[in-house]
């Protein structure tokens, strides 16, 4: 039986604007993670920084 594994990322939201998460964005976005959703004010974070949630399934290798 093969078991997909889902893993989640969080990072800064792609609404404020700071060049340095724009290449994270863009490496997540590379491997195949997708954003589905911003929380903001996301709790355990400072206010003004917005999470971004991205999540990608990983198909088993063997």
């Amino acid at each position: 039986m093969a078991v997909a594994i889902r893993v989640g990322v969080k990072t800064l939201a792609p609404t404020v604007d700071y060049p340095p998460y724009d290449a994270t964005r863009a490496f997540y976005a590379s491997q195949g993670f997708h954003l589905v959703d911003i929380i903001d004010p996301y709790p355990a974070w400072n206010p003004g920084n917005p999470c971004a949630i991205y999540l990608n399934i990983l198909s088993p290798t063997g």
